[in-house]
């Protein structure tokens, strides 16, 4: 039996939470009131400020639980009332109802994006927009060519000085999510496998919490950059969304729900180890070209000589294509062809209603993507292909960092009152 020192006043012990610590357990009620909460904050960021009747129909909540969500995150100061804004809701009687909105400003997520070449880091509020007056910042450096702990340095000194602008503006930073290409494990904080960078088990968001003193989790790039997608067009669960995107390599991710999984995973990833029995240009290999070697950016630039930086390879590649050159328009064919091919596996064993088309591939033509669509068609189930819409992507570049955030508020928000992310400004 343990032995308490003379003079010593026993520990408050809360009932129903098993410890001496005086401090309550968060329990069932609390998961509950968070996802109240939650609700709420997505529908007004994704639906825009609305009166408590319309907010209550849209997230799902009845009249008493979105009076106690409201008074909440009033007193958290996450939402405000305008009172010089009166809406009446459509076929509604009585007196016009004063409409809530977000404090893009009260809680921000720092979105941060690890590339070979690049850094990148923008700062996004509440209502999951950058703000006009932070842009967002890029540190060109050879991170595949440092090692994990001097690049993880260069991030930390990039988030420092967005998080220092963030301060002068009053802005309360509640963690930071970083994006990377490779995979990541299930509690979202160690690099497995990042294969562009050559890093195999980098505790990434260790490292940068203890620099930063903030919460930091860490997802692979593709999938945040499909859920942005995803969410942008506002779909639903009954239109899956496969999102593809090729530069340093391919991968693709899988989305059916805004919502993420308490991991924040939304579906598969990494469509880039198709083999192909057929390579035009270089000898094939004994089981074939794995796809992820003859799609990207530095295969594109190579057999057109362009240097390895090229920002617009698909661009030049159509351009020379168009101006009669045959080694263009023969890359041009090949790369429809390998392209399509890993489609149209991926339509046959995911059956996406969408795919889009990000990375260097947003740059591609109509015809581009028509010669795409015809090769799915020859490939995938003729059911399956035919109810298939192939675009490219509506956010381009911003798409890494979108994500980024979107998947940090995710996270933030389903935190229980008592965890380590609290809703505080940085000091």
């Amino acid at each position: 039996m343990p032995v308490r020192a003379a003079g010593t006043a026993r520990p408050a012990r809360v009932p129903g939470t098993g410890t001496g610590t005086g401090v309550r357990r968060p329990g069932p009620v609390d998961q509950v009131r968070v996802l109240h909460r939650m609700r709420a904050l997505l529908a007004l960021r994704d639906d825009g400020p609305m009166p408590r009747v319309a907010l209550g129909r849209v997230a799902g909540h009845s009249g008493t639980t979105v009076s106690k969500v409201v008074a909440e995150l009033l007193a958290m100061g996450l939402l405000r009332e305008d009172g010089a804004v009166n809406v009446r809701a459509a076929g509604a009687l009585g007196r016009p109802q004063t409409p809530l909105q977000l404090v893009p400003e009260a809680a921000c997520v720092l979105a941060m994006a690890i590339e070979p070449v690049r850094l990148r880091a923008a700062l996004f509020g509440l209502d999951l927009r950058r703000f006009a007056d932070m842009p967002a910042r890029t540190e060109v450096c050879a991170v595949s060519q440092l090692p994990p702990a001097a690049a993880l340095r260069a991030l930390v000194e990039l988030a420092r000085k967005v998080l220092r602008e963030a301060a002068a503006h009053g802005r309360a930073v509640q963690a930071v999510a970083v994006v990377l290409p490779g995979i990541t494990d299930t509690a979202m904080r160690v690099g497995l496998r990042v294969a562009p960078l050559e890093w195999r088990g980098v505790d990434v968001a260790a490292t940068v919490e203890r620099a930063l003193r903030l919460p930091v989790l860490v997802h692979n790039n593709t999938r945040a950059m499909a859920l942005a997608e995803f969410r942008h067009r506002r779909l639903g669960a009954d239109d899956p969304l496969l999102f593809v995107q090729a530069h340093y390599g391919l991968g693709a991710a899988l989305v059916n729900s805004a919502e993420p999984d308490p991991y924040g995973h939304y579906g598969v990833a990494e469509l880039g180890h198709i083999p192909l029995g057929e390579d035009g240009f270089h000898r094939p290999a004994a089981r074939g070209v794995p796809l992820v070697q003859v799609t990207n950016a530095a295969y594109l630039c190579r057999i057109l000589g362009l240097p390895e930086d090229t920002a617009d390879p698909v661009a030049q590649l159509e351009r020379r294509r168009a101006q009669g050159e045959g080694r263009a328009a023969q890359l041009w064919a090949q790369t429809v062809r390998n392209l399509g091919t890993g489609l149209a596996t991926a339509v046959n064993l995911l059956n996406p209603h969408h795919i889009v088309l990000g990375g260097i591939y947003t740059q591609a033509s109509d015809e581009f993507l028509a010669g795409l669509q015809g090769e799915i068609s020859a490939r995938a189930a003729e059911k399956l292909a035919h109810a298939l819409l192939l675009e490219r992507s509506v956010l381009g570049a911003d798409a890494a960092l979108e994500g980024a955030a979107l998947v940090g508020f995710d996270r933030v928000l389903r935190q229980l009152p008592g965890e380590r992310v609290a809703w505080r400004a940085v000091a």
